[in-house]
């Protein structure tokens, strides 16, 4: 059961799960949230992946970040964003 901490409104809910079961419990709360995910899960209706889904999305803003280096070259990193509105499937056995 996670633990609720409620400052000035806003609730912050503490976990210590699986990324699946916060993402039900979210879910049951209604609320959303961004999510950065290092494993390529199943989405949708699980005949594909988060990357298969975020392959097909269109660029959805661009980032330039500019780096310069002790001697003054300049390097520059172009960030292309995307983000979609999926659903994230349990690994096997959940």
């Amino acid at each position: 059961m996670p633990a609720e901490l409620s400052l000035q409104g806003m609730s912050l809910i503490w976990v210590i799960i699986n990324i699946y079961e916060l993402f039900h419990a979210a879910g049951e709360l209604g609320t959303r949230f961004l999510v950065r995910t290092c494993a390529n899960r199943l989405a949708g209706d699980g005949d594909h992946t988060v990357a298969d889904e975020m392959r097909k999305s269109r660029t959805k803003g661009i980032h330039r970040v500019q780096v310069w280096t002790k001697d003054g070259a300049v390097y520059e990193a172009v960030l292309r964003i995307k983000y979609e509105h999926l659903l994230v499937r349990p690994p096997i056995g959940k």
